[in-house]
């Protein structure tokens, strides 16, 4: 298998006092819009009500919306996704390992020995 990179989005709430909170990570841009969408809906009402702004996810606080400069939605980083390859060795060693693949091809020496 080879692998192709796969972009993740995360989702932070940016707080003044720099206790910034990743709300979500996904690779799934529609979600993550969502959930940015969600969150700066209910810091407009928790602005507007004077309401604390609360938090469920992904832990359950509740805090004054003032203190939120920003909610963003960026790309954080690239993951590793496998894709099916035509590599015998490379099958060999995730059916079997790493150590019994390099024994197989007679890769592996003993190592050091006194």
């Amino acid at each position: 298998m080879d692998n192709i990179e796969k972009q993740i989005y995360g989702v932070f709430i940016l707080k003044r006092n720099q206790d910034h909170i990743l709300v979500l990570e996904s690779n799934n841009f529609e979600e993550a819009n969502e959930v940015w969408k969600s969150l700066t809906n209910n810091w407009e009402t928790s602005l507007k009500d004077q309401k604390p702004f609360i938090l469920n996810k992904p832990i359950v606080t509740a805090f004054d919306p003032g203190l939120i400069y920003e909610i963003t939605l960026k790309p954080v980083n690239k993951s590793n996704v496998k894709v099916d390859s035509n590599n015998p060795y490379q099958r060999h060693m995730e059916k079997e390992g790493f150590t019994n693949t390099l024994n197989r091809y007679g890769l592996y020496d003993e190592g050091y020995k006194l």
